[in-house]
């Protein structure tokens, strides 16, 4: 049976990351506060959400070598993988809101401390399967896939007890369209399917977030799903840290969601990379609350 069929309907657990020491710019670790302080918590309860939520400790301030960066940022992830286990292990949805993309290590080495089986559902305009060797930027929100895959720096693979969490066959990306050669030469080698932007817009969003669904989640016992608000069209959310056109649209994007969000096997979501100084009378920020509403409200 799948773990989140006994998880009570329209009740959400937010966690909020303040760390931007994985990114290009570490003002994105603000964005929590500035989600949580009214827009997400009041679409939500719109919407018939019960919301709890709270704030990890702020991380030290980032340290000039980079091996210290990796170590900092795996602390950071550390400390949300022993939240989300805990939520996990007592049936409680929950919503990570990052903060850079590097939490996804966090996030997800967390609940597969507490389950057997994973399937992660990873939109994003980008592949985020550097390593240290590949990376032209070093930045470890560039990585966090590759890690979770088994591969990269050893700070932060000690987060994932030095194994892979996902199994490249439990592992889907969609909406792709800005990487490097290394990135999709290593998610080939290893069969991870990618959903690149032309076959998104070929197919339509919705029948290619079925597929990696299925593809994803079969025989699993919880389903998660990471999204980088890069990967809507900077016409819906322009409050990102790396803004990318030719993005999926966000009313297709939430028709998508609704459908994953009657999967009995949904334990949580993750939203990284808001850039508060860079949205739109707060666009960006209610876009997340509708977001998180949608997946909240499972099963309905």
């Amino acid at each position: 049976m799948a773990m989140a069929s006994n998880l009570a309907l329209h009740s959400i657990h937010l966690i909020g990351v303040p760390s931007g020491l994985g990114g290009n710019d570490p003002r994105s670790g603000d964005a929590p506060a500035a989600l949580l302080r009214d827009h997400v918590p009041r679409v939500l309860r719109e919407n018939g959400v019960i919301v709890s939520a709270e704030i990890l400790a702020k991380p030290p301030h980032l340290l000039s070598s980079k091996d210290n960066r990796y170590r900092l940022v795996a602390g950071v992830c550390e400390h949300l993988a022993r939240a989300t286990a805990r939520l996990v292990a007592s049936r409680r949805f929950f919503g990570v809101l990052g903060g850079d993309h590097s939490c996804a290590i966090g996030t997800w080495a967390g609940v597969a401390r507490s389950t057997p089986s994973l399937g992660l559902i990873w939109i994003d305009a980008h592949l985020d399967s550097h390593t240290p060797a590949t990376s032209p930027s070093s930045n470890p929100h560039g990585m966090p896939v590759a890690v979770l895959l088994g591969q990269g720096n050893s700070n932060l693979l000690e987060v994932c007890g030095n194994r892979p969490v996902l199994e490249p066959s439990r592992v889907c990306l969609i909406g792709v369209r800005s990487y490097e050669a290394a990135e999709r030469a290593f998610l080939e080698h290893l069969g991870v399917r990618v959903y690149y932007i032309d076959e998104v817009i070929k197919r339509g969003l919705k029948a290619v977030v079925k597929e990696a669904v299925a593809r994803v989640a079969k025989s699993v016992t919880a389903l998660g799903i990471s999204i980088d608000l890069d990967a809507l069209d900077p016409q819906d959310a322009p409050g990102v840290a790396l803004p990318v056109t030719n993005g999926l649209r966000w009313a297709e994007l939430r028709g998508a969601l609704q459908e994953v969000a009657k999967h009995p096997a949904l334990i949580g979501v993750e939203v990284t990379e808001y850039t508060a100084y860079r949205d739109k009378n707060n666009k960006t920020a209610r876009l997340v609350g509708e977001l998180l509403a949608t997946l909240a409200r499972r099963l309905a």
